[in-house]
């Protein structure tokens, strides 16, 4: 512990490095969620997208059956086949944009659903809803349009759990923002462990350093030569009571005697 020294530099280089990798990081984490964010926003508008073509399909389904119930196409035996001819013209011309709205909506559904993802998981959401857009699309071949009106309440009620799934995915973010912004988490709560830890350890040794040091330069100063140590010296008070006795009539007798005696 006495030989063990911990430069100040060290203490800068640790803090220069942990910044770099925070930095680095926290670079990276942005990067991958505003990729992951973007992808979100392309899922929302697909979300949005299905559910308009749906409501257009169901509205044009719908119309189509009205054209179809007013009987005022329908073929009469009393009919001449120039008067049947032309009515089959009307109604096509009525029912021409009607009939499109239908067939094209019914396609861009089928286009927004993953072929290969029904081909791998057949009970999928998604693959009940191409069950109910092909039957729908072959009754509507065949011109049964009431059948085609009934395979919208089953287009809708497949199209909700997929929609529910999809909105809960954007809602939470995606698997690898998931991912990322779980490991971001543990490496903050993981690393300010270890950094307080590292800090609180070397604080420790150089507090222990330190106080070493400082017994070190106690015990030095400490130590006295003796034989340089000086009496101290005589206080005004005392020197005073000395002239004092010095003066006084008994001090002088008593001098006096010792002189004869020594006479």
């Amino acid at each position: 512990m006495e030989g063990f020294s911990i430069p100040p530099t060290i203490f800068v280089a640790f803090g220069v490095i942990t910044a770099a990798l925070l930095a680095g990081f926290f670079s990276f984490l942005n990067l991958v969620s505003a990729k992951e964010n973007k992808v979100s926003e392309f899922r929302l508008a697909w979300v949005d997208g299905l559910r308009d073509e749906i409501s257009i399909h169901t509205a044009a389904v719908q119309e189509l059956l009205r054209i179809e119930d007013n009987n005022i196409y329908s073929q009469h035996d009393d009919l001449t086949e120039e008067e049947s001819t032309t009515l089959k013209r009307e109604w096509y011309k009525d029912s021409r944009e009607t009939y499109a709205k239908v067939i094209e909506n019914l396609t861009r559904i089928q286009l927004r659903l993953n072929k290969k993802h029904i081909e791998n998981e057949p009970s999928s959401h998604e693959a009940i809803l191409m069950q109910c857009l092909t039957k729908s699309r072959m009754h509507f071949n065949n011109g049964e349009y009431d059948k085609g009106y009934v395979c919208c309440d089953e287009i809708r009620n497949a199209a909700a759990p997929l929609l529910k799934s999809t909105w809960d995915l954007v809602k939470n973010g995606e698997q690898g923002y998931q991912r990322v912004r779980t490991i971001a988490a543990y490496t903050l709560i993981y690393g300010t462990v270890a950094v307080t830890a590292a800090f609180l350890v070397s604080s420790l040794l150089f507090l222990n350093q330190t106080t070493d040091q400082y017994k070190k330069l106690g015990v030095q100063n400490l130590t006295i030569n003796f034989e340089n140590v000086q009496p101290p010296k005589p206080k005004l008070e005392d020197k005073i009571k000395e002239s004092y006795k010095a003066s006084s009539p008994e001090n002088k007798n008593t001098s006096e005697n010792s002189n004869l005696i020594n006479q």
